[in-house]
């Protein structure tokens, strides 16, 4: 049986979570060396802008949670 590795990474953006968290995954799937900096919210927000502006998704939340 496969052994199963589970990270938890706290994103503490203000904004754009999902997006942060994406990035974040991908450099830990990548073995990016700027994981570290990444998950400790460092030299994390030009890159989530520059997905989010190739991508064009919007993630903005509308609305509340409740």
């Amino acid at each position: 049986m496969a052994h199963l590795k589970i990270n938890i990474v706290k994103v503490k953006a203000e904004d754009n979570r999902l997006a942060h968290a994406l990035v974040i995954a991908n450099a830990k799937i990548d073995n990016d060396h700027t994981y570290k900096a990444y998950s400790q919210g460092r030299k994390i927000r030009q890159v989530v802008q520059t997905q989010l502006e190739t991508t064009g998704i919007d993630l903005t939340v509308r609305g509340s949670l409740n």
